[in-house]
């Protein structure tokens, strides 16, 4: 664990000495806030449910022009203080994205910090390097879709469990003309996981699908947020598993 700890802080090192001394001004484009609650907490790339009843999920962000992003996930379980296993967790993530070859590129690391507020460890923590690659479409002048695929590779920290969970997958966002601050996005993507986190290897069919609905220039809405995971081969005994959820963004 402190090995990875360590190789996670050089890295947020360096990022940060790239947005300090790199060529020109750069200044923070962006910084976000975002709580979502949902109903139970599904995982992403396996499907599972981690946690049976709802989480508050708490986003800061920060993007810089050069393409560095910054950002900090809380989650809460919120059954009690001693009854949140599985439900509380911290990510660091550091990351860059760019453009080569007409192809959206996101590369970083996230560490995740699997806690409960009794301070009990639930899972070893792991340390997450991914890489997407994806490829905006104009549909119409209300809808586009964007094509990806994603790799992420799990390094836990403690005892065994390494793996990597692969994506392939589309997103769609439909802004209708009869509601003109309303977005309807959906993401839909096959996941091979390859036994991340001790769990059996095969493929997963995730779905997230969410309404948002732009109040000011700054404060966002999310009146629904629905997410579903369903094991499609290799994989006994898990169900199919959906949540649903609300939030609100501010960005600053």
């Amino acid at each position: 664990m402190k090995k990875l700890s360590i190789m996670f802080f050089t890295a947020v090192f360096f990022i940060a000495g790239g947005i300090m001394f790199y060529p020109g001004q750069v200044e923070a484009t962006e910084y976000s806030l975002s709580m979502d609650v949902h109903n139970k907490y599904i995982l992403p790339g396996s499907g599972a449910v981690t946690y049976e009843d709802a989480v508050l999920q708490t986003n800061l962000r920060a993007e810089f022009e050069n393409g560095l992003y910054l950002g900090v996930m809380g989650s809460a379980g919120l059954r009690g203080r001693d009854n949140s296993l599985g439900g509380d967790e911290i990510d660091l993530t550091a990351g860059w994205k760019t453009q080569a070859f007409g192809l959206n590129m996101d590369m970083g690391l996230t560490y995740l910090n699997y806690i409960d507020m009794g301070n009990r460890s639930v899972v070893s923590d792991a340390l997450m390097p991914y890489l997407e690659v994806s490829k905006d479409y104009k549909l119409t002048s209300t809808q586009s879709i964007n094509p990806y695929i994603r790799h992420e590779q799990v390094f836990v920290t403690d005892g065994d469990g390494n793996g990597s969970y692969s994506y392939l997958g589309v997103r769609h966002t439909w802004s209708p003309e009869m509601i003109a601050r309303l977005s309807l996005r959906s993401d839909f993507a096959i996941a091979y996981d390859s036994g991340a986190y001790g769990d059996e290897e095969g493929f997963n069919a995730l779905y997230t699908g969410r309404a948002d609905y732009k109040l000011t220039s700054h404060l966002v809405v999310s009146p629904l947020i629905v997410k579903v995971g369903a094991p499609l081969s290799g994989i006994d005994g898990r169900n199919t598993n959906a949540s649903v959820g609300a939030g609100l963004a501010y960005n600053f």
